[in-house]
């Protein structure tokens, strides 16, 4: 989601900046942390949730990301049922950014060992270089519906 992102120059003219020149910059190994879990509640909800804290020098990475899912074995005909929070990037956990992609995943069987997914997800593009996200013209929606086949 991030392969291009839109910076301010010197002359205050937006500019992309690639994941690739992010990435170019790291010159040395990064050092931090990564923690996690997942909890399953009563065997009808499962809860995961992941932090990773890396670091060098001034330069710093920080994700997050959570799920929520359903156990769907009671509730004919649906084979998934979840939604998602991912922020990659993130100065401000639960502030969007370019990094943030927000969502849900339900998947209806169609036949045995035939899934339909219905995939919705929400990410943000800061089209006025301001490092704020606001309003609609700054929020993409994403609907993908796919056939998954389990053999």
């Amino acid at each position: 989601m991030e392969r291009t992102v839109f910076v301010t120059d010197t002359s205050n003219n937006l500019v992309p900046y690639t994941k690739r020149m992010s990435l170019d910059r790291i010159t040395e190994d990064l050092k931090g942390y990564m923690a996690g879990a997942d909890f399953n509640i009563f065997d009808y909800i499962i809860f995961g949730a992941e932090y990773q804290n890396m670091k060098r020098g001034t330069f710093e990475i920080k994700t997050f990301r959570s799920t929520l899912d359903l156990n769907t074995e009671f509730i004919p005909k649906i084979s998934k049922a979840g939604a998602y929070y991912y922020q990659n990037n993130a100065e401000d956990l639960f502030e969007k950014t370019e990094g943030t992609i927000l969502g849900y995943r339900l998947g209806y069987e169609i036949a045995s060992g035939a899934t339909l997914l219905f995939d919705y997800k929400q990410v943000y593009r800061d089209l006025d270089g301001n490092g704020k996200i606001k309003g609609a013209d700054e929020t993409v929606n994403i609907t993908s519906i796919q056939t998954v086949i389990s053999f």
